[in-house]
C-alpha cells in the first residue's frame, strides 16, 4: 500500500512539473509573440514615416516650383530629370562594336542585334 501511495505521489509532482513547464512555455511563446509583433509595427509605423515625409517633400517641390512658374522666375537646374553623364569610349576600341549601333541609347542590346545589321 505505501508503494501505492509513493506511486501516485511522484505520479502527481511529475504532472504538476509538466504543467507548470507547460505553462511557462506558452507564457514565454506569448511574450516572444508579443514582442516580435511590437517590433513589427514599430517597423511598419517607421516605413509609414518615411514614405509621409517623402510625399510631403514632393508635395513641397511641386508647390514651389507652381509658385516659381507663377511668378515666372526660372526654375533651379535641380528640378530637371537626372541625366547619366555620357559615356567615353575606351581606348583599347573594345566599346566601339556596342556603341556602333545606337550610340544615343543605353540600353542593352543582345550580341545578335549588335551586328552590322
Amino acid at each position: 500500500m505505501r508503494k501505492l501511495k509513493y506511486y501516485l505521489q511522484l505520479e502527481e509532482e511529475r504532472r504538476q512539473k509538466l504543467h507548470a513547464e507547460e505553462k511557462a512555455r506558452k507564457l514565454e511563446e506569448a511574450e516572444r509573440k508579443k514582442k516580435e509583433e511590437t517590433e513589427r509595427l514599430a517597423k511598419l509605423d517607421e516605413i509609414y514615416e518615411k514614405r509621409r515625409q517623402r510625399e510631403r517633400e514632393i508635395e513641397e517641390k511641386a508647390e514651389k516650383q507652381k509658385r516659381e512658374a507663377l511668378l515666372g522666375r526660372p526654375i533651379e537646374p535641380a528640378a530637371r530629370p537626372y541625366e547619366p553623364p555620357a559615356r567615353r569610349p575606351s581606348e583599347s576600341g573594345t566599346a566601339a562594336p556596342a556603341t556602333s549601333a545606337s550610340p544615343a541609347s543605353g540600353k542593352y542590346v543582345p550580341r545578335f542585334r549588335r551586328g552590322g545589321a
